[in-house]
């Protein structure tokens, strides 16, 4: 129960965030991928209702997806990606001998120290959790007793 609260809460964290980065767009392109996402409306439906062709609109959306996924948006929703894809882009990214001269480590081995940092914290996080638990237990029955 609680994990399905915590799926729904980062569902809708997913969602504003993802949503305020399509509203960062620039002319009819948020309107263009809220109508083609949101609303399920073809290009043809999209392009009536602005005046053009769909060809426009097809544009419209190629160039917001390729904006949504400039740095400064894919940065924000990095986050929501599973841990696993998350580890496997880093091993993607600062590969090199430049790379490996600064840190003397290679992009697996740095794959490996995060996963295992994130391991660490996940457990860190489940121990605050249950000692939560326990105090709320605790109180429970301290207030029963009175």
């Amino acid at each position: 129960m609680e994990g399905d609260a915590l799926d729904r809460m980062q569902h809708e964290q997913l969602k504003a965030v993802l949503w305020e980065c399509v509203d960062s767009l620039h002319g009819r392109q948020p309107e263009v991928i809220r109508k083609r996402y949101q609303d399920n409306m073809t290009m043809r439906e999209v392009g009536r209702v602005y005046g053009v062709s769909c060809e426009a609109i097809r544009q419209d959306e190629a160039q917001a997806m390729r904006e949504l996924r400039k740095p400064k948006n894919s940065k924000r929703l990095r986050q929501f990606l599973p841990e696993e894809d998350r580890i496997y882009s880093m091993g993607l990214v600062g590969n090199g001998v430049d790379r490996f001269n600064r840190t003397w480590t290679s992009s697996t081995e740095r794959a490996v120290i995060v996963r295992a940092e994130l391991a660490e914290r996940m457990e860190e996080h489940k121990r605050w959790l249950e000692e939560l638990r326990r105090s709320q237990q605790v109180r429970k029955e301290r207030s029963a007793a009175l």
